[in-house]
């Protein structure tokens, strides 16, 4: 790709594909001899796959990366950076730093532009995750519920939590173990006090998609946050107008949007998965057997999932 100054009293910056452009520059020459001229200005860049010969009489080495100069009689040439800095000095490196920043700055622009092409295909995409009954607002509200104790009780909502944090999939429930179990668990040096009753884990069941209580798939700061948010920021800036760090922290963010887009589309399907009765039952189950389980805790758990969708 080659980068060129509109002009050259300007620090706008245009994208050029062919590099004939640049020959048929008015004052662009392919042979120069750059003995006591002076540096006026980095005029452009490029980066390309065929190699181009440094334009300095004495060099002529070819090389894909490079820089456009401009001399203050006027000749236009190109030439490498080793050539560059050996002929203009430190002269050289200041102008080349200049232009890149200026670079940076218009390849953010260009970004940001295109973006905004997309907005309409992102958009789309979105509100179709909004469509429906069981679209994403109403995963993000079950899931909410899941973690806080007051609406599905205390001990079903730090269990979930447990399980998920533990990567934990499976619902146990502890039983005495019989005496041949016990003598199975001896072999296996497991050391019990004298008074100790020994116990066993029975699976009873186990829930999917518990990854979704995770903070790394919330799916409010995958999807509001990091798509609608930012989105609304880049239909309202003015990147002409924008300062440098403003536009590298938006461009950042518009990049991650179609990411977090698809990232939204499979955490809503694992959360319907989830938030499924059947699904969540084997805690009910676990709850119900629980000596230590209130009442009204297996009660708020049970009229949670009643409401939750079935299979």
């Amino acid at each position: 790709m080659i980068y060129l100054l509109s002009d050259l009293n300007s620090d706008d910056i245009i994208e050029i594909s062919d590099w004939e452009v640049v020959r048929q520059r008015e004052n662009f020459h392919e042979d120069v001899d750059l003995k006591d001229k002076k540096l006026f200005k980095i005029i452009g860049s490029y980066e390309l796959k065929d190699k181009r010969t440094c334009g300095i009489t004495s060099c002529h080495k070819a090389h894909n990366r490079g820089y456009i100069v401009a001399t203050e009689d006027g000749i236009e040439t190109n030439i490498g950076n080793d050539c560059g800095f050996k002929y203009f000095n430190v002269a050289f490196n200041d102008l080349t730093n200049l232009f890149l920043r200026n670079l940076k700055n218009e390849q953010r622009k260009i970004s940001l532009f295109k973006a905004v092409i997309k907005i309409p295909e992102w958009r789309k995409k979105a509100d179709s995750l909004k469509k429906g009954e069981f679209n994403i607002d109403w995963a993000i509200k079950n899931i909410d519920w899941i973690k806080d104790p007051s609406v599905i009780g205390r001990y079903a909502s730090t269990e979930l939590k447990r399980m998920a944090s533990t990567s934990t999939t499976k619902v146990t429930i502890s039983r005495v173990a019989s005496k041949e179990e016990a003598d199975i668990q001896e072999i296996f040096d497991r050391k019990y006090a004298e008074s100790e009753e020994q116990t066993v884990e029975d699976v009873i069941g186990s829930v999917e998609h518990v990854d979704c209580l995770l903070e790394q798939n919330d799916l409010r700061q995958a999807f509001y946050m990091s798509v609608t948010k930012v989105m609304k920021e880049l239909v309202n800036c003015n990147p002409s107008t924008m300062s440098s760090p403003a536009m590298a922290k938006l461009v950042l963010k518009v990049s991650n949007i179609e990411f977090n887009l698809n990232f939204s589309c499979e955490r809503l399907e694992a959360a319907r998965n989830f938030l499924i009765k059947e699904n969540l039952q084997p805690i009910y189950d676990k709850m119900f057997q629980m000596d230590v389980v209130s009442r009204s805790d297996l009660q708020q758990y049970s009229n949670f999932i009643n409401c939750l969708p079935s299979k």
